[in-house]
Parts: structure tokens; C-alpha cells; sequence
């Protein structure tokens, strides 16, 4: 592979290293020892001025690398990377197809990802959420983006309809949910979609029994007696939130992104130019749209984050209620171990952040995909002390992935977080537990943080 600058000055090495776009090659990356690049780790060029775009990238055996990324497309790297000759780093072969996950910009204080709250959204049933402007006419309704156009509301598609972006209806597998401005609640089948919602009921519970003469359905149940369920129609605009029942997941294969602006869309393809930056051609396809081919540039979208695959990746946070169990030791009365699990739809690539108070001992259980599988998957993330954390805090954690453990890890002032990264082949009965114990000093300040808690399916 050619290397087209090899400087050494100062005790920093500088290397770029480029992929020729004929060949689907192999390129180096460079592993850090931390997650986060040390200042004496960022690549400039000659002339003295930083080169590239600062990212994260998730390769798919479950390491993180901190990079700057100069250009990318479908078969392509190109990349600066440079370590100080004090380093130690771990100098590792990779291919495009090996980044599973983009996080553009480094990593942020927090995933955290929310839509705007000042717009309506819809939710497809493949995870995409498109923020906008909800605008009905008789019989059709559409999301106008910002950038991507007018979207018709297709019911197949839709996993939800948040007319008011801070309100979410119930959701059921056997019904679709209606959540009404007043609070009310109306369950059944959504028949068509339009300034008015055409209704099959299946029962009509949450709804309030002293509702005006206005709020009455116009087409109220017939009067005869064994009669199937009622249809009912009501108006758009008394609307603030619908979940339909869960539907079959379309299959794509098209990468995921997650912009600034709030949008979650899948792309079919994904580049970078050293000159005009991030651009994306939605994949129109997957929200109901033929025939667009339109470019997104970086001004229009800013990326924050980009999914290439996600059937190999299952967030922690997504993997349902943990089990808890007693600790296997503990210097506090027993007390409900406090646990919060960030939803993973509002967290970038859906890795919510998961906080624990010690001493406890947790068990999630594993997805069925995952067992189904058959194959190695890594269980990836980073355990650090809950901030701000006291001077003297001190614990010990140990995660289980079936017959694979990290070991006691000790988390103190002077190793305040730390990667873990275990691979294993999983089992139906398997499970994931995570033990958090005192470090020794006490109870005070034993609080616990997994960040990008994740599994990776291997190939």
C-alpha cells in the first residue's frame, strides 16, 4: 500500500494513508488505547493545518478507533491517523466493509439524540423517524421535511404519528392507538388517514363518558344487536399522537443516519469529499417515494451519525427490563437498586446510556436473533464512574457474557473508565450480568455508567 507522506518530527508520527478507489483494499487503522484521541494524536498535514473529518468508528469486531476521516465512499477509505512515539497503540488491518458504525465529530458528552419538539413526526416501522409538518387533505395525509420533500403517510409503513412531537400513544401488538388532544384514548384499526381518520373500534376505553355533543362520532355504531365493531371517523385536528399495531419490519439493507436536525433516515449511499464534505442519497424508496435521486449535502443534513448494517448491531438498552439479584456482598441494608435505561430511539444509533447505583447485580436477557444466530458476537461498551464523581470514589464491576468474563475492573480517581470487549457464541439460557461492588472505601459514590453498551453479530 502506498504511503504518500511518512513524517516523523518531535516524537509524532504522521501518516496518511489512502485507498486507491479501484480496489476494495485493505487499509490500516490505528487503535488507541483510549477511546478518546489525546491532542498529540490528531493528524495534521505538511503545511501544518488539520486534514480530515474528526470520527469514531465501530468496527465490527467491537473495537472503537478515534480517527480523521478524509474521504469515504461505498469502496473506498481514505483516512489521517498519527500516535505519539510514546503511545502505545495497536496497528490493525481493516477493510471498508469492516466499519459497522460512523459517530461524526468524535464522541459527544452525551448519545442523547431528540427529534425537534416544535414539529410533528412519523415513525417507520424499520426505525426511520422524519420531524415536519403534518398537512391532511380529504382522503390522503403527507409529512412535508424540511429537505427531503413532501412523504405521503402510507398505514403499512408507519409504526407511529406524533402530531404533537412531545406526546406518544400507547402502543399495542394487537391494535392500533389513538392518543386524543383532551388525553383520551381510543383503541382499533385505522382504515384510512385524511382530515378525518377513519376508525374501525375495538373498544373505546380512556375515553372520558361526559364528552360534548361536538366530540361525538359522526357515523355512531348501528343499533343491531351482535353487530362487528363500529366504525368511527374523527377529525385530524383532535389527533395528538397514534401508535399502530406492530407490523412486519420492511427489510433494507440500506445504512442508517442520524441528523442534527432530529431526522432519522437510511441512505443508499454515503460519501465524503475532502472539499465538500458529508452527502447522502436518501433512500426514498423506504419511505414510500420513486423516482427521487436527489443528493443530500452536509449543510442541508449535518450528520451526527451513520449506521452501515443494522441487523449486526442489538443495543443493550433495547435488550428489555434487566433482572436484578441480591449482590453477592454488600456493607448496605438492602435497598431496590436504582437503575435508569436511556430509550434507545433517543439515543444516537440507538445506544441509550445505561446508569447503575451499587453494590448490585444485574441480568439481561439476551435477543432471540442473537441465539438464533448461531454465530460469535461481541459484547462491546465503556464503564466509567457516574459524573461528578466524589475524590476518593472507588468500585469494582464485572460483566458476564455467558461463559466469558472481564474480571474484576476497578474504577477509581486515577482510572475513571475503561473498554470492555467480550466475544462469545450465545446459547439459549445465556445471559449478560453485571456486577457492581464496593471498591472498598465505602458505598458513597459507587455509581456506575455503560456507554455504547452493544452487541456485535460476526460474520
Amino acid at each position: 500500500m502506498p504511503i504518500r507522506r511518512l513524517i516523523q518530527a518531535s516524537g509524532l508520527l504522521r501518516a496518511r494513508l489512502r485507498l486507491p478507489p479501484a480496489r476494495f483494499a485493505t487499509c490500516v487503522l490505528l487503535s488507541l488505547a483510549t477511546l478518546h484521541a489525546p491532542p498529540s494524536a490528531i493528524a495534521v498535514g505538511v503545511d501544518g493545518y488539520d486534514t480530515g473529518r474528526s470520527v469514531c468508528l465501530l468496527l465490527r469486531d467491537g473495537r472503537w478507533i478515534s480517527t480523521r476521516l478524509e474521504r469515504f465512499t461505498n469502496d473506498s477509505l481514505e483516512f489521517s491517523t498519527a500516535v505519539a512515539a510514546a503511545e502505545t497503540g495497536v496497528v490493525a488491518p481493516a477493510v471498508r466493509s469492516d466499519i459497522l458504525a460512523c459517530v461524526v465529530g468524535g464522541f459527544p458528552r452525551s448519545m442523547t439524540f431528540m427529534t425537534a419538539v416544535g414539529a410533528s413526526s412519523i415513525v417507520f416501522s424499520d426505525g426511520q423517524l422524519l420531524p415536519g409538518v403534518i398537512q391532511c387533505e380529504s382522503k390522503q395525509c403527507a409529512l412535508e421535511h424540511k429537505w427531503l420533500g413532501r412523504i405521503p403517510l402510507e398505514i403499512e409503513r408507519l409504526s407511529e404519528i406524533r402530531v404533537d412531537a412531545t406526546r406518544r400513544a400507547p402502543a399495542r401488538l394487537d391494535s392500533d392507538m389513538l392518543l386524543l388532544s383532551n388525553g383520551d384514548t381510543i383503541g382499533g384499526f385505522v382504515l384510512s388517514l385524511g382530515e378525518e381518520i377513519s376508525l374501525e373500534t375495538t373498544e373505546q376505553s380512556g375515553e372520558g363518558p361526559s364528552a360534548e355533543p361536538a366530540e361525538q362520532p359522526k357515523d355512531p355504531p348501528s343499533a343491531t344487536e351482535g353487530a362487528g365493531p363500529a366504525t368511527r371517523r374523527l377529525r385530524m385536528e383532535r389527533i395528538a399522537a397514534i401508535a399502530f399495531a406492530a407490523t412486519t419490519e420492511t427489510t433494507s439493507a440500506n445504512p442508517i443516519a442520524w441528523t442534527s436536525d432530529g431526522t432519522i433516515m437510511r441512505v443508499a449511499d454515503v460519501a465524503l469529499d475532502p472539499v465538500s464534505g458529508w452527502a447522502c442519497t436518501p433512500a426514498m424508496q423506504d419511505v414510500g417515494v420513486s423516482g427521487s435521486n436527489i443528493v443530500i449535502t452536509e449543510s442541508m443534513m449535518q450528520p451526527k451519525a451513520l449506521l452501515f448494517d443494522r441487523g449486526a448491531l442489538i443495543p443493550l438498552a433495547a435488550c428489555g427490563t434487566p433482572r436484578t439479584l441480591a449482590p453477592e456482598s454488600s456493607y448496605r441494608f438492602e435497598q431496590s437498586p436504582e437503575i435508569r435505561v436511556d430509550p434507545p430511539e433517543q439515543a444516537l444509533l440507538g445506544l441509550g446510556e445505561i446508569a447503575l447505583t451499587g453494590p448490585t447485580r444485574l441480568q439481561f436477557g439476551l435477543p432471540e436473533r442473537l441465539i438464533a444466530a448461531a454465530r460469535p458476537s461481541v459484547f462491546t461498551c465503556e464503564v466509567a464512574l457516574r459524573e461528578p464523581a466524589p475524590a476518593d470514589a472507588r468500585l469494582s464491576v464485572e460483566i458476564r457474557y455467558g461463559g466469558m468474563s472481564t474480571g474484576s475492573v476497578v474504577l477509581d480517581a486515577s482510572r475513571r473508565r475503561a473498554a470492555v470487549r467480550l466475544e462469545w457464541t450465545a446459547k439459549r439460557g445465556d445471559v449478560l450480568e453485571i456486577s457492581v461492588t464496593d471498591g472498598g472505601n465505602g458505598v458513597a459514590g459507587d455509581q456506575l455508567v455503560l456507554e455504547r453498551a452493544c452487541f456485535v453479530q460476526q460474520r
